[in-house]
């Protein structure tokens, strides 16, 4: 009886250990976790619309600077490949032809050595009596930092189109004083600001204080009276508002409580647009301006700088309501018609067939759906004004 119960005893304490050791909570791998104390999880974080905005803007700029990297060593790399195919080329000559060529790599850098410094005595002599255009930027609490952003790129693009005209003009930065640093470009790389490198006169006032009244001359879409030719003596400002929704009567309302003489340019006159009065970008405004200072006809410089779209004519004459109405009446009497001649098969038209007459003709409402890819071609041409950054 005694070994029995020993026995089974002996037999009860290894499945003891295993079911307590079963019980136990299983430590980490790798370290010792323990007992009683619980894993933390890293806690979750909601970000604001601010931060998750801020938080693209700076994935968006390092991709940009990985983007102009990546162009810089692709740069790099074909100028090393151009030059060891030149040289190449020179091995294989002899020495008369490889003189040859080399007196002429010569003289194409001497000439395009002369041209860059004809082109700076040009600019340096419109600086100072050139051809007066004001950059008005005094709108800059009108923008939004993306439309701030895009006047940046837009100034950049202006200095760029003054330094390779063939006759500049003398350019003012007006409004510096009042004009967000967001509007100004800088060098994305240093942060540092450019400006100060370009030929440009750089106002802090605003227009109105730093010239006469009698010589400015505002330019705006909703003026009445039309730029035919310009005058020298005069100042012509161009108001620097970069707005998506259009804001009307910006620089007119500014010229008017100033008053001083507001002109459009002649896009009607002289380009077959769709609006007269269409708002267009610093760039447009500006190359218009010195393609005809430079001696250029008012058309070609419109068509030029004008995006092809926007100068297609209309293609309609009606309103919506009365394309929509004659879209009908034509379907009636084809359908009138159908009816009529088909017999049995209009018969099966009207049980859900088609009809022989009826076959390949459209519905009443894939009819009314033309006319709406029609309002939707005229609701594209004025979401492209939207997004031309326009100034008024």
């Amino acid at each position: 009886m005694d070994c029995r119960l020993a026995h089974i005893d002996d037999a009860a304490a290894p499945m003891s250990e295993t079911t307590a050791s079963m019980t136990q909570p299983s430590s980490s791998i790798g370290h010792e976790q323990p007992l009683g104390q619980q894993v933390s999880a890293a806690p979750f974080v909601r970000l604001s619309k601010a931060e998750k905005k801020a938080k693209r803007a700076e994935q968006a700029k390092q991709k940009k600077q990985e983007w102009r990297q990546r162009a810089k060593e692709k740069r790099h790399a074909k100028t090393h490949e151009r030059q060891e195919q030149r040289t190449a080329r020179l091995q294989a000559l002899s020495e008369a032809e490889r003189a040859e060529v080399e007196a002429a790599e010569k003289a194409e850098r001497d000439r395009l050595y002369h041209e860059k410094v004809a082109q700076t005595k040009r600019i340096d002599e419109a600086y100072d009596n050139g051809l007066r255009i004001a950059l008005d930027l005094s709108y800059g609490d009108h923008m939004n930092a993306k439309e701030q952003k895009s006047l940046s790129r837009q100034l950049a693009r202006c200095w760029g189109l003054n330094r390779r005209a063939i006759k500049p003009i003398s350019l003012h930065l007006a409004g510096l004083a009042t004009c967000p640093p967001a509007c100004l470009p800088v060098d994305e790389a240093t942060g540092a600001d450019i400006v100060g490198k370009w030929k440009v006169h750089r106002v802090q006032e605003d227009v109105s204080a730093a010239f006469a009244a009698d010589e400015l001359v505002f330019l705006s879409p909703d003026a009445d009276e039309v730029l035919s030719e310009i005058d020298p003596t005069k100042v012509y400002v161009i108001g620097g508002l970069v707005d998506s929704s259009v804001i009307k009567q910006a620089s007119r309302g500014k010229a008017t409580g100033l008053g001083v003489r507001c002109m459009r340019l002649p896009l009607a006159e002289h380009a077959p647009v769709a609006h007269g009065r269409l708002p267009l970008t610093l760039t447009s405004v500006l190359q218009i301006l010195l393609e005809v200072h430079a001696g250029g006809e008012w058309e070609a410089a419109v068509r030029a700088a004008v995006a092809p779209r926007l100068l297609r004519p209309p293609t309609y004459v009606n309103s919506r309501s009365a394309r929509r109405k004659e879209s009908r009446e034509i379907f009636n009497s084809k359908w009138e018609s159908g009816v009529a001649g088909g017999g049995a098969a209009g018969a099966t038209s009207g049980a859900g067939g088609t009809s022989g007459e009826m076959s390949g003709e459209l519905d009443e409402d894939e009819v009314d759906d033309e006319g709406d890819e029609e309002d939707e071609g005229d609701e594209d041409e004025d979401e492209l004004d939207d997004e031309e950054e326009t100034h008024s």
